[in-house]
Parts: C-alpha cells; structure tokens; sequence
C-alpha cells in the first residue's frame, strides 16, 4: 500500500528497499532469471562483494613462497567445499573467481530459465581459505519473487544446509518483488532488506518507460509490536530523458504523518527540491505533489 496523499490522510504501516537512481528498468514483467539474482549481489553496498583479484609481480623471494600459501589455502577451500550441504542439487561443477583482497568466491547454481525455480550458492573464502560469507538466492517462479539471504560466519556453521543454518549467522535477508503493472504504462517494483536487528527498510519503486519517477522508502522495526520509524518520498525529474532534479518529502517522520500539528495550526512536512549539480535540498514552499508538478512539468511523469 502506498502512503494516502495529503488531502487524505489514513496511514497504515507499510513494509518496504533501495537501488541507484539511475539504475534502468524494463517495462516487461518477465525479467532474465540471472538478473534477478544478481540484483543485490554484485552491489558492493547490498553486501559487500569485491570485484576480481589482480596478481601483482613481486621480488623473486616472494614469488618463491607464494605458491605454498595459496596451496594451503586451496587444501583448506576443497576441504571445506567437500563438507558443503547445498540445496543446489549437482555440485559436480563450479564457477571460481580470485577476488582482489586475495579471497576466493565459489559459485554453484542451477540451470537459469524463466519458468522454473532458480537457486544460487555463493561462498566467500578469505585469503586463507576460510569461509566467513555465504549468500544464497532463491527465484520462485511461480510469486516471480527473489530471495536473498546473507550468512556470516565460519565452515563449521555455514556449510549446512541453509534451511538449517543457525538464524544467528543470518545478518541480511533482501526480498525483490518482480515489476508488476500498476496503471496504464506504470509498473511498480518492492525491494525490502531486512537486518539481523529485526529493522527493515521497504523500497516501493514506481516506473514510467523505463524510468524511475518515484520512490518511497518505509523504514520499520519488526517484531511483536511492529512500529513504522519513517516513511519518505522521492520523486526524479527528467530533462531529454536525462535525470536533471530531485524532490523529497517526510510522509511519515517522529510519529507524526504529513506534518505536525502545533499552537493551533498545522505545519505540513514541505517538499524540498534539488536539481542536478546542486549540493543541497531547496524549501520551495509546496506540500503536495500535484502541485509540483504545476511548478516543474519535469516532475510530471506523463511528460518522460
């Protein structure tokens, strides 16, 4: 659900996730299965992946004692990987990347295709050749949903099956809802993250022709008594299909939705606006978002 507007004001807690601005998106509902996995797994933000491990020349003396370090380290990964429980059946083949702070990431998955569940196991060895990271993506078919899950720990305790990981090495579990149609061209698309800590951050995301024109980002704390903390809303302007300003506004901030009442009034939460270039958000004195749309057409989406 998304947050009611202005002139209507009924607020429920919503759940919610972030990408890049200028990440694009497609208008079709089906997406590449590998890319759904992807998503959030090679961002370095999502959980921290590095890119690939580069060999440098050293001095002759160390190049002599370097093939001895990475075959310990090797011995230690094979051994590890033989212990591995997997819900990725055939773990006869593996894709093996040298990472650039000396670690080794080891992937397994299944055969990619649209119309069938997809998992994917990815172990994280340090330079040593000890396991302390193993992510684990599931692509259901039939809901179109994407589940990442993001364990941190040692061999002993990550080599289980994940099912019977114990949830204490659990520290990240990210959700991707597939783009699904909301009106006419519009799709929208639901990213949550949700943290060890039992927080969660919800991000709805909303496009036009490939565009992302509006974003809203709920933050709650799950549990028993679960409480939304903060909702905010971003809307991006376009200019000859460019990314040209940006406008954001409290929907929902300590406890008060929309604004504050005060003395006898109500002061609404203002829309705050920044343009490309720009280092700060600007006051431009309107609260709703029809009218900013009035006094920037670029934030209008029926113009991208």
């Amino acid at each position: 659900m998304r947050i009611s507007p202005l002139n209507s004001i009924t607020f429920s807690n919503n759940q919610g996730v972030i990408q890049s601005v200028q990440e694009g998106a497609s208008d079709k509902k089906k997406m590449d299965n590998s890319y759904k996995l992807a998503i959030g797994i090679s961002s370095s933000a999502a959980i921290g992946l590095v890119s690939y491990f580069i060999f440098r020349r050293k001095p002759q003396a160390a190049v002599e004692n370097k093939p001895v370090v990475i075959n310990e380290a090797d011995n230690l990964i094979n051994k590890t990987l033989s212990k591995l429980k997997s819900d990725v059946e055939d773990l006869s083949s593996k894709f093996v990347i040298k990472l650039k702070n000396g670690g080794t990431k080891v992937q397994y998955s299944t055969p990619v295709n649209d119309d069938v569940d997809t998992i994917r196991d990815i172990l994280i060895f340090d330079k040593d050749g000890n396991l302390n990271r193993r992510v684990v993506s599931k692509f259901d078919a039939k809901s179109k949903t994407t589940v990442h899950r993001v364990f941190k720990g040692d061999a002993e305790h990550l080599s289980e099956k994940p099912d019977e990981i114990n949830r204490h090495f659990l520290t990240k579990e990210i959700t991707i809802e597939n783009y699904k149609p909301f009106m006419r061209d519009i799709i929208e698309r639901n990213f949550f993250v949700r943290t060890s800590d039992n927080n969660q951050i919800h991000y709805q995301d909303f496009y036009r022709k490939g565009k992302l024109f509006e974003r809203t980002i709920y933050k709650d704390k799950l549990g028993s008594n679960q409480d939304t903390e903060s909702v905010v809303r971003y809307n991006f302007a376009y200019d000859k299909g460019e990314l040209s300003a940006v406008a954001k506004q409290d929907l929902f901030k300590d406890g008060h939705q929309h604004g504050i009442y005060q003395n006898g009034g109500f002061d609404p939460f203002p829309i705050l606006v920044k343009n490309k270039g720009e280092k700060d958000f600007k006051d431009i004195k309107i609260y709703t978002f029809e009218p900013l749309c009035e006094h920037d057409a670029r934030f209008n989406p029926d113009n991208i």
